[in-house]
């Protein structure tokens, strides 16, 4: 799967249909969905709905979607040639504490979920199930740290969100 192409592919609808890119991580996330959902090739993609807690390393920024200040933050859950990935493709446009827009140099950044290949792509109904024993999705590099905490991917957008995903999709 080539994801520099999917950014690329979103990069190119939010600038079409001028959307802000920043703390839009649900649009991000269902639809880089849309994107690599190809049940023909055994992948699934759903939109996974949680925390986030970040830094930038190089800048020292910081931030966090949670419920410290009512927010929350989406990804992608991604399963491909047997295996589970929490990807996301927002990371070049969070909000720190300080609310400036935060890159965190990888994109999407990408995780692999270990404890959820038990199960194949199309067992839908039971990723949440097994959500409820992942307490962190993390990865730190030398330019960042990223924490998720996973709390189910049984999610749906608001009316604005769905309205922004429609005119997105258009463009794809």
């Amino acid at each position: 799967m080539n994801f520099d192409e999917i950014t690329n592919k979103l990069e190119h609808a939010f600038d079409v249909k001028q959307i802000p890119k920043a703390d839009t991580c649900v649009l991000w996330a269902n639809l880089s969905c849309a994107l690599l959902y190809n049940p023909t090739k055994e992948q699934f993609a759903y939109p996974i709905y949680g925390t986030l807690i970040f830094e930038n390393k190089q800048t020292k920024e910081t931030g966090r979607y949670d419920s410290s200040n009512d927010s929350f933050h989406m990804a992608t859950l991604f399963y491909s040639n047997s295996v589970w990935y929490l990807l996301d493709f927002s990371t070049n446009y969070l909000i720190s504490d300080n609310y400036n827009i935060v890159s965190l140099h990888d994109c999407p950044v990408q995780i692999e979920v270990p404890e959820l290949n038990i199960i194949s792509g199309q067992e839908f109904q039971k990723i949440d199930e097994i959500l409820k024993k992942i307490t962190r999705i993390s990865i730190e590099t030398n330019k960042y740290t990223y924490s998720f905490c996973p709390q189910t991917v049984n999610c749906l957008p608001n009316e604005q969100n769905s309205q922004e995903l429609d005119e997105l999709e258009s463009v794809l």
